[in-house]
């Protein structure tokens, strides 16, 4: 048998916040160089989640459509990406 190991799961937090102070707006952690050319001039909300029903993501979309249907937000200059695992 392998030895076993513990090999942790999730995002280095610190390294994200560097990145996110020192890169600008539509360049922050994107490796696919044509997602800031997709959203334009729009606002990008993003999520990142598990695929868990007690994660909230259903109570997340709606509050984005209730976002959507605020008088001073344009749904035309906003996009959503919610990524799941």
């Amino acid at each position: 048998l392998p030895p076993l190991a513990t090999i942790p799961v999730g995002i280095d937090v610190d390294a994200v916040r560097r990145e996110a102070m020192a890169s600008s707006r539509t360049s922050f952690g994107t490796s696919d160089p044509l997602l800031p050319t997709r959203a334009g001039d729009r606002a990008l909300v993003v999520g990142v989640d598990r695929l868990d029903p007690a994660k909230g993501i259903c109570e997340r979309l709606r509050a984005y459509e209730r976002l959507l249907g605020m008088p001073d937000v344009d749904p035309r200059r906003l996009s959503l990406l919610q990524v799941l695992s």
